[in-house]
């Protein structure tokens, strides 16, 4: 059994929508795999053989290079910008548009992974051990992943973030690691190089974020700054009233009043000093709960 611990705020969503999506996404990479085994055949084979191999299998060949070379990156950039659940709506995270995004890529993928999630041995609740998610699971395990995403190079769990801002070895951790196991002087051009090539799949301006990254995550706030959404300055100048700029902020006793007001701090104490208190100033100028048989003592019967 493969499970995935979901928090779906109230969307719907649960564990084995996750774990059917895992599923397509490793039967792409399943592909994708495949088309970089070759490429290294082509390198270590001799050239009378890959001329055989390109005249026995010319087509298949020549279609596999042409099409597959970045196609699991290509599905995932188009299956986050199209089918991850934003603004709470679950119904784009299902597999009619998983595949929606593999036709785009290729007549063909969708067709290609709904028999690879067949012949692995299916996704439903009834069904029985998928192999694919079982040697994943497996892999997990002996490779010490706890935390996901988790990326491994040269069967070391590379530390730190894993979110690059520009492709090159000095800000980039995990390019960084992947040049660290070229022997000196063997590495690519692409070690000593900023910044990196990238491939961005049909990417337009509305594809980009505020900074013009494609497919990046920043965004502009109320305030006009460019920031990621987790940034402690996004939407600072936002006041509790909701309103940019407002400078309303919430006082100790939790009132929503303008910052440089010259009761902003004791606004919402009594007499006591405490916020939301029951105490006030009697009559006789003693601060008292309403309640207190000393309320009011010091007045007469003729009111005075």
């Amino acid at each position: 059994m493969n499970c995935e611990k979901t928090d779906d705020l109230g969307t719907g969503l649960n564990g084995m929508d996750v774990v059917q999506e895992n599923l397509r996404s490793a039967c792409v990479w399943k592909l994708h795999k495949s088309h970089q085994q070759l490429i290294q055949l082509i390198h270590t084979q001799p050239r009378d053989k890959i001329k055989q191999l390109k005249k026995k299998k010319k087509n298949r060949f020549i279609e596999t290079l042409r099409q597959n070379e970045s196609i699991w990156w290509d599905y995932e950039n188009l299956w986050n910008k199209n089918c991850w659940q934003m603004g709470n709506q679950v119904s784009t995270f299902t597999a009619s548009c998983s595949y929606q995004q593999m036709n785009q890529l290729n007549s063909t993928l969708s067709s290609w992974v709904q028999q690879c999630v067949t012949q692995s041995g299916g996704s439903s609740y009834q069904g029985g051990v998928n192999t694919i998610l079982e040697s994943e699971t497996r892999l997990r395990e002996t490779l010490g992943i706890y935390a996901l995403p988790s990326i491994i190079v040269n069967s070391i769990l590379v530390h730190g973030n894993i979110d690059c801002e520009e492709i090159d070895p000095q800000g980039c951790t995990v390019l960084s690691a992947i040049c660290a196991g070229f022997v000196e002087g063997s590495d690519p051009q692409q070690c000593h190089y900023t910044p990196a090539p990238t491939v961005n799949y049909n990417c337009t301006s509305s594809n980009k974020d505020c900074r013009g990254i494609c497919y990046g995550t920043w965004r502009k706030d109320k305030c006009g700054q460019c920031l990621p959404s987790d940034d402690e300055s996004f939407d600072d100048c936002v006041g509790c009233d909701g309103v940019a700029f407002s400078g309303k902020k919430i006082n100790p006793c939790g009132f929503c009043l303008q910052n440089n007001s010259s009761n902003f701090a004791t606004y919402g104490r009594d007499c006591n000093d405490t916020c939301n208190g029951q105490h006030a100033i009697d009559s006789c100028g003693q601060c008292l709960s309403q309640s207190d048989p000393s309320w009011d003592s010091c007045v007469g019967c003729d009111g005075v």
